[in-house]
């Protein structure tokens, strides 16, 4: 696979979890597809997402209180 692909390929991965992320889907992640720095970003949002998502529902059961 060229260089340019698997960064397409990578960056594609990512864009689409951080769409369907923000459409509503709190458990999209994104595919780690490598260690390099695509890779990390895909960690970095996959981590964001998470602790997002925690939040989102600690703030859901204290509306419910």
């Amino acid at each position: 696979m060229s260089v340019s692909r698997g960064i397409h390929k990578g960056l594609k991965n990512i864009i689409d979890a951080a769409n369907a992320f923000s459409s509503g889907d709190l458990s999209s992640r994104a595919r780690v597809l490598s260690g390099d720095e695509i890779g990390v970003v895909a960690k970095s949002f996959n981590e964001m997402a998470g602790s997002l998502q925690v939040q989102v529902k600690e703030l859901a059961q204290l509306n419910e209180d």
